[in-house]
């Protein structure tokens, strides 16, 4: 959830009068300035400006102080703003006002004052220069309030009117340079040759300022032409350089000429250098047929083709105070545009944005990255007012608006950097009437503005309403600060944990495993990334419900090798049949034990860390035969017998012949079943930069008990560097041996295989073909082998896509897991050669059916972030599900990023948001490039949408305080069902939920008395997407207090669903009605929920209300836990073909809108 962190009022000592709206500004060292007057009702010369220095904590630097001497102008219907502050190069600050008409030092002309705000208020050289007049030739009454734009060289320009009390030709632009220390560079001079628009209320400033960002130099200013002057009333553009000579003059913006009068443009300048304007046609008219329309321009004066933003209507002249449209461009380069859309659209004025990527041509399907997004969530029936909006510095948007033109609660709500909200409104105006923003009270300045700290959180600053006024005077000068939550685009909040109780040195990455009695173990050695005898091997055990079951413990007395270069993980974790738990690991060459072996340490994790018989064998040499040659770590697998196979290679630093594959089986109690057996006759290869375990080892489950090694060969072997396989039995015998994988031979080196057990017994492996190229020719392969070591189908390719190459991501280039339904999910780094970035990608495959049928197919090539992170992502790490689900993590960059998380279901759809791990700060982001010997990330499934992620932290901002540390978090998705308690209507009478069963009857709405065909019911922690939602008494025709999950549809009817949907009636989730007075989010404690299912989706009576029954789709069926899901699908396996087509397994029995669909309902009642 967002939250509001700090409020407070901001003028501390002039509480006499209708003080202004605020212009916030954010200094260079993170203080926020606030500028204000006193009287900014008022038209006489007792008005005068004001600031006040805030701290990033919300704390002020000291009271409030006088900008200037000079009275600053009232509400005489400028159209453009009265107040601007820049931050000049250096850290002074320019704050430029209108002297006021009637002032003792002169009529109304634009002045300005340089503060310098590394002093204090009451320090003689607080004020740079005061009160200095922009014009050079004051002989003009009525010149309007100054525009400021500050310059790439340091300057600022002031652009201002002649005669802006006009509205005739009179009005020509004019502009000055001014220096940093408050000098000017050179005279005043006119800006193009046609006179500006006059008072027209436009809403929006009459002209803009803007630089290029191409390093020309140029400076664009844009205006709309007066009404008298040969062409009426256009969005123009003059373009001039750096000395004020022009470049292009009065030039029209559009290409399509309307009808009507167009309005003023607003300029942004892109990321890219070049400057976008947008502008209103029919500016003037408030009728609906207002289009939004842009052209990008270059620093010559040439443009692009124009473009329209949007399809609704953009309001007209309702005299907001605010500007009726606004634009930002993110750090990803996108830019949204936000406005209030027209009236006449559905009765109601609503803040809505669109957002597209100017770095492709406006034809470009892809240009248009969101469209018409409503950005409120609840609709309060009243005349919005129009949105702020602020780019953020992690790619996201604020947008910031009033409920109501006339006085309305201030609300804001954060977006990611696709226009995807955040989560809920935030609300800055709870505590009273007062701290309601102002409504139209012609203020010459916006009623409310805000700036962006760091991430998601910004500050706001707004001028209260008068009605209850905060100061007991008029209006009032008030800020607040708001963050959004500490995941906001995850399905849960996950809250990521210290592992590591021990804080020195560089921690490894974890493994971590989930023991048979829920808990979850994490292992990791205490100084990955060295070579010596220091780095031992280090455990803790989790609770399923996150808490801590033990401290820190040692596994082991030898020392784990460091950062030796194989191309295998340093060491491994497995549970034995008995849920006893192997830790492998290959002991430091140089430790008094010997030489580089793998050794093996057995835990008893059934009993307290400290107990002596925790460690049920420790250290012990897994080859029979420890000669001075350097093993490689081993690989562990879990056999049907309970016994566990290690397999490594001999001279595991070698890169040639003698790099032999060796097996041996190993008892829970440490004691082995004979002795280490060669594995095939080929050598493994060597360090040759895979990016993959150049072995891997998998059990056949049909019963025979067979093993499958799969390797790639070593390049001076017959064939070269090839992916082979042997297969053994449960006494190491062979059963087939060194026969290649691949049926089609390619130009290039083929990579190491991954293999997976299908749910039929057979063995899946997947390889890269050209896997030492990093140019994008590599794909990824298929193939499925028996237990006797014949392949089971052809060889197939996974994906359209290319697979990245060798970049030692640390993270295994691909991955592959079977969910729970005998799919299977192959992900892996798409190459950077094709679209320049390197993106997680995903296909999903059913491996019952042939390759060559259309349906084996089920998902293909497609991406897991929901927003490309601009830079070389890491490679993702998947793990199957227990609800057929997967789980997806990756980092956002090679060299340290953000973790970032997504579930996706069976049919390879999307579910929820991304889960970002690591937003919380830069020591949260996982490590990158530094060669730890083990994955930098690990992912361990619960039940359902609930997984465990653990990984190593950056060193950068360290959480431990030193070196990396090794973190781990959770994340879940949510159900769909009623609360303990609930009260469901019965032909009997009102029975409370618990007490039903299958086979009772219920009333339905639609379809008379029904029989329950199944229930369900979870336990869970009231928080986040479990939280329930509350509907008091009487909300929605309840007779009682009603509790649902925030999923929940509830029937809503009434003349709202016909204007705006076409219906009668309609079913809405219920997190989209909360409204913080009468619908509630209740988080704490925990929450017991029942699922009802008959043979159709049914509307029931809950407490009076018509609410939903459970609909079987794939995000209902796989948010109940794996039992109720198992049961489910036992008992009705046709609900098996939704998880297959991701739809719905019946008709809803009523339409369904979505949340954002929904919000247009609330308070339509």
């Amino acid at each position: 959830m967002s939250d509001i962190l700090s409020t407070s009022q901001v003028n501390d000592t002039g509480t006499i009068g209708f003080q202004s709206p605020p212009v916030l500004l954010k200094l260079d060292d993170g203080r926020i300035l606030h500028v204000w007057t006193d009287d900014g009702l008022g038209d006489t010369t007792s008005a005068f400006v004001y600031g006040r220095l805030q701290n990033p904590d919300g704390t002020w630097v000291d009271t409030q102080f006088q900008i200037g001497s000079a009275s600053i102008d009232g509400t005489d219907g400028y159209d453009v703003p009265q107040l601007e502050v820049q931050q000049l190069s250096g850290g002074n600050v320019i704050v430029s006002f209108e002297r006021a008409n009637g002032d003792p030092a002169g009529t109304d002309t634009p002045i300005f004052t340089i503060l310098d705000p590394s002093l204090t208020q009451a320090d003689a050289g607080f004020e740079v220069a005061t009160d200095v007049e922009i014009p050079s030739t004051v002989d003009i009454p009525f010149e309007s309030p100054a525009q400021l734009t500050t310059l790439s060289d340091g300057r600022v320009i002031a652009v201002w009117s002649r005669n802006g009390l006009n509205d005739d030709t009179t009005m020509d632009l004019y502009a000055r340079f001014i220096n940093p220390d408050g000098t000017f560079s050179g005279g005043e001079f006119q800006v193009g040759t046609v006179a500006v628009d006059g008072t027209d209320a436009f809403d929006v400033p009459n002209f803009e300022v803007t630089e290029f960002g191409d390093l020309s130099g140029n400076i664009m200013v844009g205006l709309v032409r007066n009404g008298g002057e040969t062409g009426g009333s256009e969005p123009v553009y003059s373009i001039i350089d750096s000395t004020g000579t022009p470049v292009v003059s009065d030039q029209e913006m559009q290409t399509v000429d309307p009808v009507g009068t167009e309005g003023p443009p607003k300029l942004l300048t892109l990321n890219d250098g070049r400057v976008l304007a947008v502008w209103k046609t029919n500016a003037l008219a408030d009728d609906g047929t207002n289009q939004l329309v842009g052209r990008i321009f270059n620093s010559d004066g040439t443009a692009g083709d124009q473009f329209n933003i949007g399809t609704l209507f953009v309001d007209g002249f309702d005299a907001q105070d605010v500007d009726n449209f606004d634009i930002a461009q993110s750090t990803n380069g996108n830019v949204m545009v936000a406005y209030v859309q027209a009236t006449q659209e559905y009765g109601t004025d609503l803040p809505v944005f669109t957002m597209f990527n100017p770095s492709l041509a406006p034809t470009d399907p892809a240009f248009i990255v969101a469209e018409d997004q409503y950005i409120n969530e609840f609709n309060t029936t009243s005349f919005e007012a129009a949105p702020k909006i602020t780019a953020l510095d992690n790619g996201g948007f604020f947008a910031l608006w009033s409920r109501s033109v006339d006085d309305g609660n201030l609300v804001g709500r954060f977006f990611d950097p696709d226009g995807n909200p955040i989560d809920g409104e935030i609300d800055f105006s709870t505590q009273g009437t007062g701290w309601q923003a102002e409504g139209a009270g012609g203020f010459d300045i916006d009623n409310y503005d805000v700036v962006a700290n760091t991430g998601y959180n910004v500050t706001v600053g707004w001028v209260g309403n008068d009605a209850g006024s905060v100061d007991g005077s008029g209006t009032t000068v008030l800020t607040a600060t708001a963050e959004a939550g500490a995941d906001a685009l995850a399905t849960t909040d996950p809250t990521p944990g210290l592992v590591n109780q021990d804080t020195v040195g560089f921690q490894s990455p974890p493994q971590s495993i989930l023991l048979d009695d829920g808990r979850i173990l994490h292992v990791w050695s205490n100084d990955g990334l060295s070579d010596g005898t220091t780095s031992l091997m280090q455990g803790r055990i989790q609770n399923a419900d996150g808490t801590w079951a033990t401290d820190q413990f040692q596994i082991g007395a030898a020392s784990i090798d460091g950062t030796d270069g194989y191309d295998v993980p340093q060491f491994n974790v497995e549970l034995f049949g008995d849920g006893k738990v192997a830790v492998t690991y290959l002991r430091a060459n140089g430790d008094p034990a010997g030489t580089d072996t793998p050794i093996l340490t057995i835990l008893d994790t059934a009993l307290a860390s400290t107990d002596p018989g925790f460690e049920i064998v420790s250290d012990a040499e897994i080859p029979s035969t420890v000669d001075t040659n350097f093993e490689s770590p081993a690989q562990l697998e879990e056999l049907a017998d309970g016994r566990i196979i290690a397999v490594w290679s001999r001279n595991g630093l070698s890169d040639d012949g003698t790099m032999d594959l060796y097996g041996r089986f190993i008892n829970s109690d440490g004691t082995f079943t004979g002795t280490e057996f060669q594995i095939g006759t080929v050598a493994v290869d060597g360090t040759d930069g895979f990016d993959v375990p150049n072995f891997d080892v998998e059990q056949f489950t049909d019963g025979s008990g067979n093993i499958m090694v799969g390797l790639v060969q070593n390049g001076v072997e017959a064939g070269g560097s090839a992916p082979v396989y042997s297969v053994i039995d449960t006494t190491g015998a062979a059963v087939a041996t060194d026969l290649q994988m691949q049926d089609v031979n390619p130009v290039g080196i083929e990579g190491p295989p991954k293999m997976v057990a299908l749910p039929d017994g057979r063995i899946m492996a997947v390889w890269k073909t050209n896997a030492l190229s990093d140019d994008g020719p590599a794909t990824m392969e298929g193939r499925i082998f028996n237990s006797d070591g014949t392949p089971s189908t052809d060889q197939f390719t996974i994906g359209t896509i290319g697979v990245d190459g060798f970049d030692p991501q640390d993270v295994d280039i691909f991955d592959l897991a079977v969910s729970s339904d005998g799919n299977v999910m192959i992900a892996y780094s798409q190459t950077s050669a094709a679209p320049g970035s390197d993106l997680p990608i995903y296909s999903i495959i059913n491996p019952s059916l042939a390759p060559t049928d259309p349906a084996f197919v089920v998902a293909q090539d497609q991406y897991v972030f929901e927003y490309d992170g601009a830079g070389f992502n890491g490679s993702p790490q998947i793990t199957a599900l227990d609800n057929g689900g997967y789980f997806i993590v990756a980092s956002r960059n090679l060299d340290g990023g953000d973790l970032v998380g997504h579930y996706v279901d069976a049919a390879g759809n999307l579910v929820g948001g991304e889960i970002n791990f690591s937003d919380i700060s830069g020591g949260y982001q996982v490590e990158g490039l530094d060669g730890f010997d083990v994955e930098n990330y690990e992912v361990v499934p619960l039940s359902g949408y609930n997984v465990v992620v653990s990984w190593v932290g950056n060193d950068a901002s360290s959480v431990d305080g030193s070196g990396t540390s090794v973190l781990v978090s959770n994340a879940t998705a949510a159900p769909v069902c009623f609360a303990r308690e609930t009260r469901i209507q019965t032909p009997d009478g009102w029975v409370q939920v618990e007490d039903l069963s299958v086979g009772d009857l219920v009333v339905t709405r639609d379809n008379g008395i029904k029989p329950i065909q199944w229930i369900g019911r979870r336990t869970v922690a009231a928080v986040g997407n479990f939280a329930p939602i509350l509907f008091k008494a009487g909300t929605i025709g309840n007779t009682r207090d009603l509790r649902v999950s925030p999923q929940h549809r509830v029937l809503r009817s009434g003349w709202a669903l016909e204007m705006l949907f076409g219906v009668d009636q309609a079913l809405v989730p219920a997190k989209s009605m909360v409204d913080g007075k009468n619908v509630l989010i209740l988080e704490g404690g925990e929450i017991e929920y029942y699922h009802i299912m008959f043979d159709q989706h049914e509307v029931i009576c809950s407490e009076g209300a018509w609410t939903e029954s459970f609909l079987p789709g794939p995000e209902a069926i796989n948010s109940v836990d794996r039992a109720a899901r198992q049961e489910l699908l036992t008992l009705f396996p046709e609900l098996m073909g939704t998880l297959r087509t991701g739809e719905f397994a019946w008709a809803p029995a009523q339409p369904l809108l979505t949340v954002k669909e929904s919000q247009l309902l609330v308070g339509a009642d």
